[in-house]
């Protein structure tokens, strides 16, 4: 997106600077253009509805091409917290894929879907996981929440945000059938 506006900008300006060349160029024509346009013209009922709506589709337009200018990316890292004299930043990406790793090595965990959102100083964690059918849920929820907190807190220097993380497990089933229960 960031391409497309650099080329509407250099666009527009192009089109400014030929205006003002030929503007400055033949200042006579221009005026003696207008007055003969402009004389002549009524504008009728139908010409004053037509130049409002063109002229709401081009303030619509513009207002949503100055905010796509001026939106933020949203951050897709985190700052770390425990950094003495340094700035550093980790990616969602990575804490997600050693989250991952982390929580595929527990017995009973067929696999582990970590979604990471970064709030700028901390990150919101919600795992899915699937285990075996009958795995007591209540444990293995709260075991792999302990594990994620020691990974992400002690392990990476990261905050996690209130009430992270969450943790969903699904029942491993051969048939297509699985019943998510969530702690």
């Amino acid at each position: 997106m960031n391409f497309v506006n650099r080329i509407v900008v250099i666009l527009l300006i192009v089109a400014i600077i030929f205006a003002a060349i030929g503007a400055a160029a033949y200042p006579d024509q221009i005026v003696l253009g207008m007055q003969a346009l402009f004389d002549p013209m009524r504008i009728e009922f139908l010409d004053r509805v037509i130049l409002a709506v063109v002229a709401i589709v081009a303030t619509v337009g513009g207002a949503m091409l100055i905010r796509l200018e001026l939106r933020r990316e949203k951050p897709r890292g985190v700052v770390l917290a425990n950094v003495e004299g340094a700035s550093a930043q980790l990616q969602t990406e990575s804490i997600a894929e050693r989250l991952k790793q982390v929580l595929e090595a527990l017995p009973d965990i067929h696999s582990a879907s970590p979604k990471v959102k970064s709030l700028g100083k901390s990150v919101d964690i919600l795992v899915i996981l699937q285990a075996d059918s009958g795995v007591d849920v209540t444990q293995k929820a709260a075991e792999a929440a302990a594990v994620i907190r020691d990974t992400v807190e002690k392990g990476m220097g990261v905050v996690l945000a209130k009430g992270s993380p969450k943790v969903d497990i699904k029942y491993h089933t051969s048939s297509s059938s699985r019943l998510p229960l969530t702690h």
